[in-house]
Parts: structure tokens; sequence; C-alpha cells
């Protein structure tokens, strides 16, 4: 398990049935713009390869840090990450993600080693309705993306391809109220951390 250790300025891993984690990046837990350090990073993603692909929000950089390395590569460098919350790979691509900004309501989709976003993803159905401070993102094995609307209250649904979602859970009952995070299991079951309401709240598959 890798975490992403924010106010310490550190990934952590820990083996399986480890209640001890070690250091995998950010070297020397200060939070500085230096290649071996991070600075409240939010989000990571590992590949098959143990690479970790590192959201490291307040340097507002993308940066990769190969297994065993004293320090990072810088993939993307932009001021719009100063506020990012999650990244993802977009489906079969080992150099596109998925970038959560909920100052700016987008997901920017973006290339390595490119000044700026592709294009980014922030409407909602076919009228004026768009996300709002969204934060936690999931892909499914078809390539759909699940998006924590946080500020809406609901769970969005973009269809592999799709520029448009469509608000697959809201409401009540149960509370889906600033939902933070989503996930999903090999059922499609789809799970939601909610804020406001101290739960994790398990949806059946659609």
């Amino acid at each position: 398990m890798y975490i992403a250790d924010g106010d310490n300025h550190r990934v952590q891993r820990f083996p399986p049935n480890s209640t001890t984690g070690t250091t995998v990046a950010g070297v020397t837990s200060s939070k500085t713009s230096a290649l071996n350090n991070l600075d409240h990073l939010t989000s990571l993603l590992v590949d098959d390869d143990l690479n970790i692909y590192i959201l490291d929000r307040h340097n507002e950089r993308v940066i990769l840090w190969p297994p065993n390395a004293t320090q990072g590569i810088v993939l993307i460098s932009s001021s719009l990450l100063k506020e990012t919350q999650d990244i993802l790979f977009l489906p079969n691509s080992t150099n596109q993600v998925y970038i959560s900004d909920p100052k700016n309501s987008k997901i920017y989709v973006w290339t390595f080693n490119e000044s700026n976003a592709n294009y980014t993803i922030s409407s909602v159905g076919s009228g004026s309705d768009s996300l709002n401070k969204q934060t936690g993102m999931a892909l499914d094995p078809y390539g759909n993306l699940y998006v924590a609307d946080t500020e809406n209250n609901r769970i969005v649904m973009y269809c592999a391809g799709s520029a448009s979602g469509t608000v697959i859970a809201t409401g009540t009952s149960p509370s889906i109220s600033k939902p933070t995070a989503v996930a999903l299991d090999s059922n499609l079951n789809l799970y939601v951390v909610s804020k406001d309401s101290d739960t994790v709240i398990g949806l059946p598959r659609l």
C-alpha cells in the first residue's frame, strides 16, 4: 500500500500485513521545490514497474519517482496544479492523466511533458450544469470516469470518450453529503466517502 502523506511531504509504502511504513519518495520530508522533496502532495499512481507518479500540489507539478530513486523527474509543471486533488491515468495510456482541480471546478486531461492541458471536462448533462469543486475520481474497466462532485452533493459519471457527465447518485437516502472520494469493486459496486456524514456509503451496481 502506498500513501500520499501530504503534511509530511512524503510517500510511504507499507508491505502486506505491516503497520510500519517506509519513505519511498520525498527524501528529506521537507517542503521545498527541490527534486528530492515534495510539498503537500495530494495523490499518487503506481504503475506495473513500481514507478510512482505524484501530484505534488504546492509545487504545482506532477513528478515521476522511479523505484529506489533519490529524486524525481518533473512530467508536468503548471500553476493550474496549485490546488489539485486527484490524478488517474486515462484508460490504456501511460502518458496521459486526468487531474481533478476543485478550485476551478475542472478536470484536466494532460499529456506528460506538455505545457498545457489537452482539454478540460466540467459539463454535466445537456444544459448549463457543471461540476462544483469536485475532488476524487475512479475508473471502471470500461473506461467510464466517476467523479465525486463535492459541492453538488452527487456522483457524476462520464462515459468513455464523453466530455458531458450524467448524475448517477445524489440525495439523502443514503446521504451523499460533500462526497470526496469514490471507488469501485470488482462487481462495479460504488463506494463513496461522504465527508459531512463521516461515512463510507455503498451503492449497488447500476
